[in-house]
């Protein structure tokens, strides 16, 4: 089994959650906007308060680094592209196979 993984994996230090408010935040947040894919966990949104309390919470809770950055993506409604915000960490420690992504501890969910 040792073998078949990829050494970096083997020791690195597991993500460790702080549960509070900022928890309860941050997944509220991520399962009804975010998107979590095999190495990152993501949210893009329009409100810049909301962006950033949300890499603030993302930062608390997982001690990673959430990045807070202006972006613009296409509206079909209104045939243009508009302004958002998007906080993002790409680390496989916060996402994978787990519910909401690495977010939730295995077996509590």
């Amino acid at each position: 089994m040792v073998a078949w993984s990829q050494a970096r994996k083997l020791c690195r230090v597991r993500l460790s959650i702080q549960p509070g408010y900022e928890f309860g935040y941050l997944v509220g947040a991520t399962c009804s906007d975010g998107t979590v894919g095999k190495n990152y966990v993501s949210l893009v949104v329009n409100d810049e308060a909301f962006a950033a309390k949300y890499a603030d919470s993302l930062t608390r809770v997982t001690g990673l680094s959430a990045r807070l950055e202006a972006v613009t993506r296409p509206s079909g409604y209104l045939g243009r592209d508009v302004p958002g915000f998007r906080v993002r960490i790409v680390s496989s420690r916060a996402s994978g196979s787990r519910p909401v992504g690495g977010l939730i501890p295995k077996g509590t969910a």
